[in-house]
């Protein structure tokens, strides 16, 4: 009799048994434990944002195969940082009851974030600007162009934002954009990384009102154009300045006149003016060897007057300008002679007077006056006779190089050269 009663209360305890694995076959885990596991799980967003609110939008339960799916959207309330998001979760049936084997994105289901304020995105952009620390720039227009989350992250959850920004300082406007990396740790977003795009500035003042001079302290009588020399203009007119602030820069325009004593030439002048603020400070400067010098007329004051030398002897009738600013056109008469060296005993070239049309040309800084010469040499094929120099010259003895200023014409012929005089 007790062997039975022993095998009775056995049976009852093995259904007792069957019966309450049945029933956790059946239920699975409740909403609260799915919750709290999803919560603890590493996958999840974070353990330190509590979720708000859920739904469950499916739930596979397979009593056979001893598995539960579960399917679920949960969603977070947190400062700076909300989100709708859809996970799998796979429950496996075991002696002890039913364990939490994986977490998985469920692609069918929301993955939303939200957050990172307005103000929050300024404060970061400033903090990695270092134009908003060295210069004193009231934010103009702020601007997010695109957001997009990484939609493949599954235990680090990133965001990425492209941002616009307008700024203004007294001197420039500012502009530049931002791309910010986002992370979320500990529950908050975090930046990760911030790179400035197309950063540009634009001054808000021109060089000078209609003088550069004034601003940077240049002085048009003193520009160093021809060879480093000063070519000292008698005096110069602000014309005009053509401006491109997109690209902090203006070219301003002169005219400039310089009197020899053949004439007065009138020049156009170009200067162009950079603005920058790297050196600390906003500023326009100038590189000097950027100025333009183009010549643009002359007023000759050598027509009707004659000139002679032991070499040369030159009459200028009348001079007209081309459509070229830098060659005149000169109704001469002239004669000239000189001794070539290629031999040893010398042979004598001599031009006799005549009318001849000759070219005024400009050059380097100097007036050449180039005259045909129509005679025949002997035993020399080049019957080039030789050239008149208002001022300047080519590859001359440097004793000449004084006299050049005075405008005084200089004949120069191979290896001859001599100085001209006014006669009348």
């Amino acid at each position: 009799m007790r062997d039975k009663k022993q095998i009775f209360f056995l049976c009852v305890f093995w259904v007792l048994i069957l019966m309450s694995l049945s029933g956790c076959s059946k239920s699975g885990k409740s909403e609260k434990e799915i919750i709290n596991d999803l919560q603890a799980d590493p996958v999840f967003i974070s353990a330190d944002v509590e979720i708000s609110d859920y739904k469950i939008i499916k739930r596979q339960t397979d009593v056979e195969n001893k598995t539960d799916f579960v399917y679920i959207t949960v969603h977070t309330n947190a400062p700076e940082l909300t989100s709708s998001l859809t996970y799998e979760l796979k429950y496996e049936l075991y002696n002890e009851g039913w364990i939490l084997e994986s977490v998985m994105r469920y692609y069918d289901g929301p993955w939303e974030f939200s957050g990172l304020s307005n103000e929050q995105l300024l404060a970061d952009v400033k903090d990695n600007d270092y134009y908003f620390s060295d210069w004193d720039l009231d934010v103009e227009d702020f601007e997010i162009v695109e957001e997009t989350c990484d939609s493949n992250a599954m235990v680090y959850y990133e965001k990425w934002i492209t941002i616009d920004l307008a700024a203004h300082h007294t001197s420039f406007d500012y502009h530049s954009s931002y791309k910010m990396c986002y992370g979320i740790v500990d529950g908050i977003w975090q930046l990760q990384s911030a790179e400035i795009q197309n950063r540009r500035y634009a001054p808000t003042y021109s060089a000078g009102t209609g003088n550069v001079m004034e601003t940077l302290d240049m002085n048009l009588q003193n520009l160093y154009l021809l060879d480093g020399v000063s070519y000292q203009y008698d005096n110069y007119q602000y014309l005009r300045t053509d401006s491109d602030w997109d690209n902090c820069f203006e070219i301003q325009y002169y005219t400039a006149e310089k009197t020899w004593f053949y004439g007065k030439e009138t020049f156009l002048i170009s200067i162009p003016v950079h603005f920058s603020i790297e050196d600390g400070y906003p500023h326009w400067y100038y590189n000097e060897d950027e100025i333009g010098q183009t010549l643009q007329s002359v007023e000759w004051g050598i027509i009707g007057t004659k000139w002679t030398s032991d070499m040369a002897t030159l009459e200028i009738h009348d001079i007209s300008a081309t459509d070229d600013p830098n060659v005149y056109s000169a109704n001469v008469s002239c004669n000239a002679r000189y001794i070539s060296y290629v031999y040893a005993n010398g042979l004598l070239y001599h031009c006799e007077a005549a009318n001849k049309l000759a070219t005024l040309s400009y050059k380097e800084g100097h007036w050449s006056l180039q005259i045909p010469d129509n005679t025949e040499s002997i035993d020399w094929t080049d019957t080039w006779c030789g050239n008149f120099y208002l001022h300047g010259y080519d590859e001359k003895p440097e004793a000449l190089w004084p006299e050049q200023k005075a405008g005084l014409f200089w004949f120069i012929a191979r290896y001859n050269s001599s100085k001209l005089e006014k006669v009348s």
